[in-house]
């Protein structure tokens, strides 16, 4: 599974980062979705920044605090909830990042088959971790081994075996 992280601009540029299982596994995903999105503003240095909302409502000050720190130069910040329902371009970039991440699935798919969506709510990518558990190989380098449904359809599958 591959966390994107995209940006576009009012004239359609954009770029994306990708965050890997592995890199997840071994690091803190907020903190790496912020070194993301502080990459991408150092690379289009924007004038303003447009972004949904890094966790609760409460806590968006502290997030552009952190953000801003780590840059040289002060862009306009506006951070929301859903920004992605209200701003078009942070839809677009949403979107970007959604189809660039299908995309790598379908990548895997050819290799290792139906895997679903990715999602742990998703019956399909259940079934490929429980069917892929059971047969006690180690799991490939896409899958989050620290993801808290690992480990429980990795402790399933001993008692279904």
């Amino acid at each position: 599974r591959v966390l994107a992280r995209a940006a576009l601009d009012s004239l359609g540029t954009h770029a994306i980062r990708a965050i890997t299982p592995h890199q997840i596994d071994h690091g803190n995903l907020n903190t790496l979705e912020e070194e993301a999105i502080v990459d991408l503003i150092r690379e289009f240095r924007p004038d303003q920044v447009l972004i949904d909302a890094l966790g609760p409502p409460a806590g968006i000050p502290r997030v552009i605090a952190r953000l801003q720190a780590q840059l040289d130069f002060t862009p306009g910040w506006v951070m929301e909830p859903k920004a992605d329902h209200t701003y078009a371009v942070v839809g677009a970039a949403s979107i970007y990042a959604k189809t660039t991440r299908d995309g790598a699935l379908d990548d895997l798919r050819a290799e290792y088959g139906v895997l679903g969506s990715g999602y742990p709510s998703d019956p399909k990518t259940r079934q490929w971790m429980l069917d892929w558990a059971k047969t006690g190989a180690d799991w490939p380098d896409f899958v989050r081994t620290r993801w808290g449904t690992v480990q429980a359809i990795s402790q399933q599958a001993m008692f279904d075996a």
